[in-house]
């Protein structure tokens, strides 16, 4: 199984693992169906079995793998249906999200989600840019000041990052277009537009279906 170290350095052995195992599991380096081994993951990390079983753990709540008790953990197999209904659920919220978001957030936040997005252009890696995609989406979640909503947000914003990922590995374009996006997205909110914003998002996180021509709706 290839575990990439990445190059940061990070606070505790468990976020670390935590880190190097999404990133691998984004980019397709540990595809679906794929065991992870407490094991084998702590010497290939040259670390002890406490912090990649919590970081395994972690990515059992994010939805990116499965716990066995005798198997260790699993790597989701895709299933589109679920990103359909990712979908269909964040098209209901997104109209109150952009709303309260565009009231109450502060140009240092603006700020921020400027600086991520720039970042994500220069970024090459997918697993890397899937985690700053999900950065620069927190901080609009996180202004609506509504604590509820934001873990809702972050939990389909989790769940999809996978789905996200796949779509960019097999149509790279899928990158340009989305960070184009994120870059409208800056400015409707700056100018506190909320019916452009609004369009923007709605078609923002249709990508991943459109890619894989998906109904987006119901039925």
């Amino acid at each position: 199984m290839p575990l990439e170290v990445p190059d940061s350095s990070r606070p505790t052995a468990h976020e670390f693992v935590r880190e190097t195992l999404r990133k691998a599991i984004l980019r397709g380096d540990v595809p679906g169906g794929s065991r992870l081994v407490q094991s084998d993951i702590a010497a290939r990390l040259k670390v002890s079995t406490t912090p990649v079983r919590e970081a395994l753990r972690d990515l059992a709540t994010e939805g990116m793998i499965t716990l066995d008790p005798h198997r260790g953990g699993v790597v989701r197999e895709l299933n589109w249906d679920d990103m359909q209904e990712i979908v269909v659920i964040r098209q209901a919220l997104e109209p109150q999200i952009i709303r309260l978001a565009i009231e109450r957030i502060s140009d240092a936040e603006l700020s921020q989600a400027e600086a991520i997005s720039k970042a994500m252009v220069k970024e090459s890696d997918v697993g890397a840019w899937v985690e700053l995609n999900q950065q620069y989406h927190n901080i609009f979640h996180a202004a609506t000041r509504l604590k509820r909503l934001l873990a809702i947000a972050k939990g389909l914003q989790d769940a999809a990052a996978t789905y996200v990922a796949r779509a960019q590995q097999e149509r790279p374009e899928v990158r340009k277009r989305s960070n184009d996006e994120h870059q409208a997205l800056l400015q409707a909110f700056r100018r506190r537009d909320v019916k452009a914003a609004l369009a923007v998002q709605l078609h923002h996180i249709m990508a991943p279906l459109e890619e894989n021509e998906i109904p987006s709706g119901p039925g």
